[in-house]
């Protein structure tokens, strides 16, 4: 049986009713989710890509790994299960492969709230200040187009990088920092952190080639190039 109450339409179906208008909405705001991490990922893994290219050209070696997240890794970025970054570059060692530098990826087209970095990310950067960057996309000018099928070049355009990430939010964690090497029994502790950065803050750092120029550097000195 359907019954409009307040103008909405409500289905009983037993013991149970269902409100379509809640229902909809929830089914768009679900698929408006599913887009933006696509949109998301086609970001991360454009930068990625440029990293690697750039990698592989200058050095041309096999002993260079970029890791980037697969296509079906897509729903993962936002429960940030890559432990504090979305990029590593690695290079070989003996029969290892050893982390040279770690690389966060935020977009954003829309500052109705600001961007944020979650806990792991902001004690990734703060312990690795000197090999962490963190890659903004302000895709703010292109938020009318399709913005899961741009092309690299626009995404690399649109990107500042904060080489001194961990540097900035290092002093704010210091004290939470050194209590995690104390026991729990003899020391409070602080979690469920995180930083917000403002559309302001967000469009402000260096060139993607900063970054690039950075990369190759510290890889070239790893194996001794």
């Amino acid at each position: 049986m359907s019954l409009y109450i307040k103008g909405q339409l409500v289905i009983h179906r037993g013991n149970e009713s269902v409100n379509m208008s809640e229902m909809l909405d929830k089914m768009e705001r679900q698929q408006s989710l599913e887009h933006d991490n696509k949109a998301r990922f086609t970001h991360l893994h454009a930068i990625g890509k440029h990293i690697e290219d750039t990698l592989r050209n200058k050095l041309g070696t096999e002993l260079i790994q970029v890791y980037k997240p697969e296509e079906n890794e897509d729903d993962a970025i936002a429960d940030d299960i890559q432990n504090g970054q979305d990029i590593i570059i690695r290079v070989k060692s003996g029969e290892n492969w050893q982390d040279v530098f770690y690389v966060e990826v935020k977009s954003k087209w829309d500052f109705s709230e600001p961007a944020h970095m979650s806990m792991r990310q902001v004690r990734m950067a703060s312990l690795h200040p000197d090999k962490y960057a963190l890659c903004c996309v302000d895709l703010r000018r292109h938020k009318n187009e399709d913005l899961a099928a741009l092309p690299e070049e626009v995404i690399v355009d649109c990107t500042k990088v904060k080489m001194d990430i961990g540097k900035d939010l290092h002093p704010m964690l210091k004290a939470i920092l050194d209590a995690d090497e104390r026991s729990e029994n003899e020391q409070i502790k602080i979690s469920e952190y995180r930083s917000n950065i403002s559309a302001k803050v967000f469009e402000q750092g260096s060139d993607f080639n900063v970054l690039l120029s950075k990369i190759v550097e510290v890889v070239k000195l790893r194996l001794n190039l």
